[in-house]
């Protein structure tokens, strides 16, 4: 049996049905019944509720051989950093007291980093968490900004020629599509061939993209780009 949080988001829907196709036993957990009910017609066997809860993750996670976890987030928080710390803090709990032997965690590019990166502060905080746990093994995937991002942008592109956006305009920023880590995360739950605390940047196209121009490296490489650490493995930047 393999968990799945945010199994109808961006990168847990597209893992889910990887998984069922290949033939493994999912749990789908999320928030929405209507939404789960698709991926049970699927064959999934679904998980209604809240991820803040300790109890239901629990129960979600109990008896799963592997977990894929990501940290549900709303920048519009009044209190972000405090409801990512309470989220991150019940995953853990849950993960802990479920025993679940490997974990699949979605992090992002900077993460490594403990301060200076808006957002993704919260997830070099749940790493740290992650680190922390007593025989589970961790891979986590940092990945680039997601190239869906721009779906959001199309309105104003399409009315007025560009993209708005509060990252500088010249700034390269690793992108990859999320069927990209969908692929990669599967592989993992189904192989749970790592031990220990592993990091495996994802990194999409060798190139990077700049906002000022979001297709101009897309179309200039598609190979894939990754890298992978562990923290066995003494490495610089830092896992």
């Amino acid at each position: 049996m393999i968990t799945v949080m945010g199994a109808t988001g961006n990168t847990g829907g597209q893992i889910t049905e990887r998984l069922l196709d290949a033939g493994e036993r999912v749990r789908a957990v999320g928030r929405s019944a209507s939404r789960l009910a698709v991926l049970e017609r699927a064959g999934a066997e679904p998980r209604v509720g809240d991820s803040s809860d300790p109890a239901f993750l629990t129960e979600a996670f109990r008896g799963a051989d592997a977990v894929y976890r990501l940290m549900p987030y709303d920048p519009r928080s009044s209190d972000y950093l405090g409801d990512q710390r309470r989220l991150g803090e019940s995953i853990v709990e849950s993960i802990r007291d479920a025993g679940v032997g490997h974990v699949v965690a979605l992090s992002s590019v900077g993460a490594e980093q403990p301060y200076g990166t808006g957002f993704i502060v919260s997830l070099h905080a749940q790493e740290q968490r992650l680190r922390a746990l007593a025989g589970t093994d961790i891979l986590a995937l940092r990945a680039g900004s997601f190239f869906e991002v721009f779906q959001e942008a199309l309105g104003l592109i399409a009315e007025e020629g560009i993209n708005a956006d509060t990252v500088a305009p010249d700034a390269r920023i690793p992108m990859i599509a999320t069927g990209d880590i969908a692929e990669v995360a599967a592989e993992a739950l189904r192989a749970r061939d790592w031990e220990g605390f592993v990091v495996r940047e994802l990194l999409g196209s060798a190139t990077s993209v700049t906002p000022r121009r979001p297709g101009s490296s897309a179309s200039e490489s598609a190979s894939p780009s990754s890298s992978t650490c562990s923290s066995r493995t003494p490495r610089w930047p830092p896992c």
